[in-house]
């Protein structure tokens, strides 16, 4: 498999165990080999690779690619939105640690204004850490001659920037990667018909149910829950379902667990759970 993308990291932003967390989801919970949402796009044979968002993991996540290629900084990165697990790791990049230079980072207009007036953000680029290059919706990047990635706008909470999903296309098959959105009914976009347009599915399932919240308002984070998910989907074949994982997981999210109901629910019906270093040909 020359041309791949790896899983990285499959959890909610906080990680897992999240800190402040005192539930029975995360208490004796030293270290967990769970890492924060991102994607990696592997060009073996050249010794490339680009990232989909850098997290607060980046240390322990480039790890799982070491056997693909002999180095840790990547050929680009691509950013899904600005809420804090998906960008915050371009710390790395700086003079304090990696020191990059010109490292390209794909972000959308809103999100492209941010880092440019926001420090530490803004010092990464006055610093050529990093270059920033301009996305636009649904526009095909190449990579090399058999890899793009497109970027696609989802309705997710917009404070900081706008938020997009990415279209990973390979010579022999395509990849759909949604960690946060809103609802699917808010998307113009049956999710349906883009499972059955595409190979592979790794989908926003940050919550199983609304009741896994202690002490908050799920409304005022809100993510299609799993559950909500797996009812919209179920008019797909078993072939089908086959193609959905779902990623971006809570830490409250009992699906992260293999013993429990709703990680059992899941399976039975016919759908996937993403884990770190699961691979896919592209």
């Amino acid at each position: 498999m020359n041309n791949t993308v790896t899983i990285l990291g499959t959890l909610q932003d906080g990680g897992y165990p999240q800190p402040g967390c005192e539930l029975t989801c995360c208490s004796g919970i030293i270290k967990n080999e769970r890492f924060v949402s991102c994607l990696s796009i592997i060009d073996s044979i050249k010794n490339k690779f680009w990232l989909i968002d850098i997290t607060p993991n980046f240390r322990d996540q480039i790890q799982i690619i070491n056997e693909k290629v002999n180095r840790i900084i990547p050929d680009g990165i691509f950013i899904t939105h600005a809420h804090s697990g998906h960008y915050t790791g371009l710390l790395e990049m700086g003079r304090e640690v990696i020191n990059t230079t010109n490292l390209p980072v794909y972000v959308m207009p809103r999100m492209k204004s941010f880092l440019e007036i926001n420090d530490p953000w803004k010092q990464l680029i006055e610093q050529s850490n990093i270059r920033l290059i301009e996305m636009d919706d649904r526009v095909e990047i190449p990579l090399n001659d058999k890899i793009s990635v497109s970027p696609f706008l989802v309705p997710h909470r917009s404070e900081i920037s706008e938020t997009v999903g990415f279209k990973i296309k390979g010579k022999n098959s395509s990849i759909i990667y949604i960690p946060d959105i809103d609802s699917w009914d808010d998307w113009e976009i049956d999710i349906s018909k883009l499972v059955e347009d595409n190979d592979i599915l790794l989908i926003d399932g940050t919550f199983y149910h609304e009741e896994e919240l202690k002490g908050r308002e799920i409304n005022e984070i809100p993510h299609p829950l799993i559950k909500d998910s797996i009812g919209i989907l179920e008019g797909l074949d078993s072939s089908n379902r086959l193609k959905v994982y779902f990623t971006h997981m809570n830490h409250t999210n009992n699906a992260l667990r293999d013993h429990t109901h709703e990680y059992k629910n899941i399976i039975d019906n016919g759908f996937k759970i993403a884990v770190e270093g699961l691979k896919f040909q592209l």
